[in-house]
């Protein structure tokens, strides 16, 4: 039997977690409780299960990981291969 097992990846540049998060990097350290969590000193990856999880550390309004999430639903894909062809899309319209 088939399983699908989906988890989202937030990768962030380690400066950017001391420039904008309140509290900066001992604060992040303290709030993460993801023992996957981990840095090569310049990128920083946290897992997530649950989006609604990812909510508090990236800043998407939830209407667009509502929709980002149906629209994964209606494709059959995980939320994070709509995510990065929006993304794409987007990109690729601004450099025309």
């Amino acid at each position: 039997m088939p399983v699908l097992c989906e988890a989202i990846s937030v990768v962030v540049r380690r400066d950017s977690i001391d420039k904008y998060f309140q509290g900066g990097w001992n604060k992040f350290v303290r709030k993460i409780s993801d023992p996957t969590m981990c840095t090569d000193g310049e990128l920083v990856r946290v897992g997530f299960m649950v989006s609604n999880h990812v909510q508090e550390f990236i800043d998407f309004p939830l209407w667009v990981i509502h929709s980002s999430d149906k629209e994964a639903k209606r494709l059959g894909v995980p939320r994070q291969s709509v995510v990065k062809v929006w993304i794409a899309e987007r990109l690729e319209e601004l450099r025309h």
